[in-house]
C-alpha cells in the first residue's frame, strides 16, 4: 500500500506542475498528493529495513503513470508570413482563417481558424462567424467556446496553438451582397474582444 502511496505521490506531483486539462483532474491530483504524504513519510522510516527492489519497482512505475502525461502535445500548423489579426493588448493571435465555400445565399461555409494565446487568459473567450448583409443582418451565424468545453482559452498555456472550425449555412432568402466577419466575445457579459486596431471583429470577405 505504502509503495503504491509513493508511485501516485511522484506521478501526480509531475502533473501538477503542469496546467491542468480541467480544474476537476487538477483538485484531483492535488488530494491524491497529499493523501500520499503520510505513506511516503512511513516508507522512508522502514527505508533501512527496505529492500531496494521495491524502490525500484515505485520508481518505474512513476515513470509510466507520468509519461503520458507529462510530454507535450503538438498541432501540426504551417504559420502565415503574418498572422490574420491580433486582439486584445497582443494577447490573442488569429494565426490564420480559411474559408472554404461560397458566399452566396443556401451555401455552407467551413471556415477554418488557428489561434495562438500570448498571455495568460482570464476569460474563456467564444468565437463568432457572422454572414451579414449590407444592412449588418445577420444571414448566418456560428459560435463555440474557443477550444472547446473541454479545453478553454484560460487553460491554454502561454504559447499554445489551438484549431477551430466553423460550419453555418446562409440562409436561403439572403441577398446577394454578403460578408464574412469573426471575432471573439465573453459569453458571460456578450462584450466582444477588440483587434489592435480597436475593431470588434475581423472582415474576412
Amino acid at each position: 500500500m505504502g509503495i503504491s502511496a509513493v508511485a501516485a505521490l511522484l506521478a501526480w506531483s509531475v502533473r501538477v506542475w503542469l496546467p491542468p486539462l480541467s480544474w476537476s483532474w487538477w483538485v484531483l491530483a492535488q488530494g491524491m498528493t497529499l493523501a500520499a504524504v503520510p505513506a511516503v513519510g512511513w516508507i522512508f522510516h522502514r527505508w533501512r529495513e527496505a529492500s531496494p527492489l521495491p524502490t525500484l519497482l515505485t520508481t518505474a512505475l512513476a515513470a509510466i503513470l507520468v509519461v503520458p502525461w507529462a510530454q507535450p502535445h503538438y498541432l501540426s500548423v504551417t504559420l502565415p508570413p503574418q498572422p490574420t489579426a491580433i486582439f486584445g493588448q497582443h494577447s490573442v493571435v488569429l494565426l490564420d482563417a480559411r474559408v472554404m465555400g461560397e458566399i452566396k445565399p443556401g451555401s455552407t461555409l467551413q471556415v477554418s481558424t488557428d489561434w495562438q494565446v500570448l498571455k495568460p487568459q482570464r476569460t474563456d473567450w467564444t468565437i463568432f462567424v457572422q454572414v451579414l448583409d449590407e444592412t449588418n443582418t445577420i444571414r448566418g451565424q456560428f459560435d463555440a467556446p474557443l477550444g472547446g468545453e473541454v479545453h478553454p482559452t484560460r487553460q491554454w498555456r502561454v504559447g499554445e496553438v489551438g484549431s477551430e472550425t466553423a460550419t453555418l449555412t446562409i440562409a436561403a432568402d439572403a441577398p446577394s451582397r454578403l460578408h464574412l466577419i469573426l471575432g471573439l466575445y465573453d459569453r458571460e457579459t456578450l462584450t466582444r474582444l477588440p483587434t489592435v486596431e480597436g475593431r470588434d471583429h475581423v472582415e474576412l470577405r
